[in-house]
């Protein structure tokens, strides 16, 4: 999958969670904060201003993990299998 906006949905509930701009190929691994455009609700009405996990609003399914893999930049690492993907439209 090229770069582009995606839609992140929870894939034991099927709640919509957040859109993601992507850049580059291949799959989701982590996602960068600064690149989370738009949650149910605000950026930090996720769970705080940078939650430990990323959730589902829904059902509270754990589907990301917080990491800082350059300094100064937060991200989650993806939990595979806990999340679907869609290109937006």
């Amino acid at each position: 999958m090229a770069s582009g906006m995606l839609d992140i949905h929870c894939k034991r509930c099927g709640s919509y969670v957040l859109s993601y701009w992507k850049e580059g190929t291949g799959r989701l691994v982590r996602m960068y904060f600064d690149r989370i455009q738009a949650a149910r609700g605000e950026k930090e009405g996720i769970c705080g201003p940078f939650p430990t996990h990323l959730t589902c609003p829904n059902c509270t399914h754990r589907m990301g993990t917080a990491v800082t893999p350059e300094p100064g930049r937060k991200a989650y690492r993806m939990i595979p299998g806990t999340f679907r993907r869609k290109k937006s439209e």
